[in-house]
């Protein structure tokens, strides 16, 4: 399937579209973690997050697992969320298992469940592969990464500074957003750190300004 901005998924998943089955790709774990939390939220009411949420690792051969799960009808859920994560690693599996996980993942892609939202992380994965291939045609691809043009890069970078200061239980204004973004060269993992400690500087209840970055 063609890949689709993160913003197009949320507002597919807020409408109640369907949208079984979501490929999200990137080395960048804040990104991949911010992704999956918006996908949860659009998905799942707060309530009901604690028996209509599960998470596997492909790693752990858990995969099995989770395509059970997701096959069973959520109790007090309209919908669920089901985690894969570190699918790479069925890559590395030896020729006879990794078909059969293959084998696993082509069956529900033929019928995958109306009330699941099954999503598949993976920081990378090879392209000339058959196992890769198959996600590539039949998942939802997601790109969990910023954007390569310098200035769309550096204003997702100022927005996520937003949401990071949030996290934080601060605020960042806008200008300090964008130097922050610069300063660090857009590196999310350098940016959350700083800010963390830039909330601390600016003091409860006091916004994060460009003079303190």
């Amino acid at each position: 399937m063609p890949a689709i901005s993160s913003e197009s998924l949320i507002a597919q998943l807020t409408k109640g579209k369907p949208t079984p089955v979501l490929l999200v790709l990137g080395k960048d774990a804040y990104l991949r973690d911010a992704l999956r939390e918006r996908v949860v939220a659009a998905s799942v009411e707060p309530a009901a997050r604690s028996w209509a949420l599960s998470r596997y690792s492909a790693e752990e051969g858990e995969l099995a697992a989770a395509l059970m799960q997701a096959r069973t009808v959520p109790m007090l859920a309209r919908r669920q969320v089901v985690i894969v994560t570190e699918v790479e690693a069925l890559e590395k599996l030896g020729d006879k298992k990794r078909e059969a996980e293959i084998e696993n993942l082509t069956e529900y892609f033929t019928d995958p469940a109306p009330f699941t939202v099954l999503i598949l992380e993976a920081t990378v994965l090879d392209q000339r592969t058959r196992f890769t291939k198959m996600l590539l045609e039949q998942a939802l691809v997601v790109a969990a990464e910023l954007p390569e043009e310098p200035h769309e890069r550096a204003r997702m970078a100022a927005m996520l500074a937003m949401q990071m200061a949030g996290d934080q239980g601060s605020q960042i204004e806008d200008d300090a957003a964008e130097e922050l973004a610069d300063l660090c060269n857009c590196d999310l993992a350098s940016m959350r750190s700083e800010i963390a400690k830039l909330a601390t500087y600016a003091g409860a209840g006091q916004p994060i300004r460009r003079a303190d970055v």
